[in-house]
């Protein structure tokens, strides 16, 4: 997953991402207590409000699983860039190409999905803006319109949200 915080998520500062939802996506869910998934395909005139637990999977238009519960994904800072990877010898995050490769275990940096739900963005509150690794909801607005693009945060999309840990 391409993230442009690594720093933040190193240090745990941000445990929760948005993604808009595109056109075609769907997603699967469980209601509680159940074992048996039930897909739906997402639509803007219909978006049930359900329990965090309750959505497993996101599937992209073509039904590849997009993101899952309980799954781990590499973090990269841009499509095709390396990651970070964690140097034992040196007790840190870094990108693999400042150094040489030893023998020493390098361990790339891996979230793992802890829950999805869908929201609109402009439901996001305070704790979620701290979960998003930024202070206020002005800094948010600010990093969601330079990733997503000008007027996006006015547009208030449909967003996933993820909620996730480093993998230790």
């Amino acid at each position: 997953m391409i993230f442009h915080q690594l720093n933040e998520i190193v240090t745990g500062d941000k445990t929760q991402t948005r993604r808009i939802v595109k056109p075609g996506e769907a997603y699967a869910y469980r209601y509680l207590g159940s074992k048996i998934e039930h897909i739906n395909s997402f639509s803007a005139a219909y978006c049930p409000k359900m329990p965090t637990s309750m959505i497993t999977k996101v599937f992209t238009p073509t039904g590849r699983v997009k993101w899952q519960v309980g799954k781990d994904y590499a973090v990269q800072p841009g499509r095709g860039e390396p990651g970070l990877y964690w140097l034992p010898s040196l007790r840190k995050w870094s990108k693999p190409e400042y150094y040489i490769k030893t023998d020493d275990f390098w361990r790339p940096l891996r979230i793992v999905i802890a829950s999805i739900r869908i929201e609109h963005l402009l439901d996001i509150n305070k704790n979620d803006v701290f979960e998003e690794g930024v202070d206020t909801h002005e800094e948010y607005r600010a990093l969601f319109e330079k990733i997503n693009g000008p007027g996006q945060w006015n547009n208030n999309p449909y967003v996933w949200v993820l909620d996730f840990k480093v993998k230790r």
